[in-house]
């Protein structure tokens, strides 16, 4: 039986972006054949899938050296030297490798490697990004993707993307869409959004964004452009954000404060609550300046809200016409969308419509089968 090594070290933290779609992955790929499967974590190889919300030893001693890599940068770069030569010595040779979060692991022994590379935001608009994330791509991305044997990406639009960037052979790329749990994001009886509404403290009608408060996902223009609207309808409905502080975001949450009647942040919520948050919201809006695919948009999909997003090419493949789009440039543009879709309930209904049939047709089950094509294939 083929060895299969997965790096899942992005599991070791709340699931969110790459971890989540790793997660989703690991925990579908076929058990009955094919395959041996083991995880590497930091160093730690295993035949177990460990999360943070693990148990045991898993729980407390893997996210502990996972936090010391993460905030301190000379611990970070000296650890991952140690564990570069420890997998050259004595690490095993493994017949596939699949590195989920862009950068291969340097040391890991495999005949064959396949990456995904979910963006090249990091190449492209490296402003965006905290220096240190933008040192380490530099420094291992370009050399390292030479020597993989498949690349793959989340979109047509990344595809291309990386192809003409990288040089890679687009024969040996394939763009597989990802998926949503549509065991979690779903339409909730009345009731349930009712008594979440009463326990959450949400008991006013708002419109909602989520996603890391970080400069690319354009909040600041979102909030300008909310914060522009009437009185009136400012008073009927808020602003919600919801998901992680993120980074570079110093004047979003100064505008944050100058409306705090009006605009309100709920940080990061488990799935469960976020679907009921999708729920609850009157519209939903993504006004993102660069996506690699851009999950939240088919979340809320499922979940029975409208979606106005934003014009940007990857949200465009992966929303198609089940949303409303907008200039993310444009201040006034999205202003007017979003005045126009509180105001014209058959618009927003006719939308939220669009957007269940539409999130319908993706499927972690699916996305896991395609990434398992792709292993098989090697």
């Amino acid at each position: 039986m083929a060895r299969l090594l997965i790096n899942s070290k992005s599991l070791l933290t709340p699931l969110t972006g790459i971890g989540r779609y790793t997660y989703e992955i690991v925990t579908r790929l076929p058990r009955e054949a094919g395959f041996d499967y083991s995880y590497y974590y930091y160093g730690k190889v295993t035949d177990k899938i460990i999360t943070s919300s693990g148990s045991g030893e898993n729980k407390s001693l893997l996210p502990m050296i996972r936090n010391i890599l993460v905030k301190n940068q000379f611990t970070k770069g000296l650890i991952r030297g140690m564990l570069d030569i420890r997998s050259r010595l004595f690490s095993d040779t493994y017949d596939l490798y699949w590195e989920p979060a862009i950068i291969p692991v340097k040391g890991i022994k495999a005949k064959k490697t396949v990456v995904t590379v979910h963006d090249m935001s990091l190449h492209l608009h490296p402003e965006w990004h905290l220096k240190e994330s933008v040192s380490y791509f530099n420094k291992n991305f370009w050399d390292n993707i030479k020597n993989a044997d498949y690349i793959i990406t989340d979109t047509e639009t990344v595809k291309a993307e990386v192809a003409e960037i990288t040089g890679f052979d687009p024969e040996r790329i394939k763009a597989i869409h990802l998926g949503i749990n549509d065991g979690v994001f779903k339409e909730y009886p009345q009731d349930a959004q009712d008594a979440y509404r009463s326990e959450s403290g949400l008991d006013y009608k708002f419109i909602l964004y989520v996603g890391s408060i970080e400069p690319r996902k354009n909040l600041s223009r979102m909030i300008q452009a909310y914060s522009s609207l009437s009185d009136s309808v400012k008073a009927e409905y808020k602003l919600l954000l919801v998901g992680y502080k993120g980074w570079g975001n110093d004047e979003i949450h100064q505008l944050i404060e100058k409306d705090k009647e009006n605009i309100k942040y709920l940080g990061y919520v488990t799935d469960e609550e976020l679907a009921l948050v999708y729920n609850l919201a009157e519209l939903f809006v993504y006004p993102t300046l660069y996506e690699g695919f851009g999950l939240p948009p088919l979340e809320a999909m499922a979940c029975g809200a409208p979606v106005l997003t934003s014009t940007t090419p990857c949200v465009q493949e992966v929303c198609a016409d089940a949303a409303e789009y907008a200039n993310p440039f444009s201040i006034d543009d999205t202003r007017e969308k979003i005045l126009t879709l509180l105001q014209v309930d058959n618009a927003r209904n006719a939308l939220a419509q669009k957007g269940l049939a539409h999130s319908a047709g993706f499927r972690w089950d699916k996305t896991a089968g395609a990434h398992y094509d792709i292993f098989k294939s090697l």
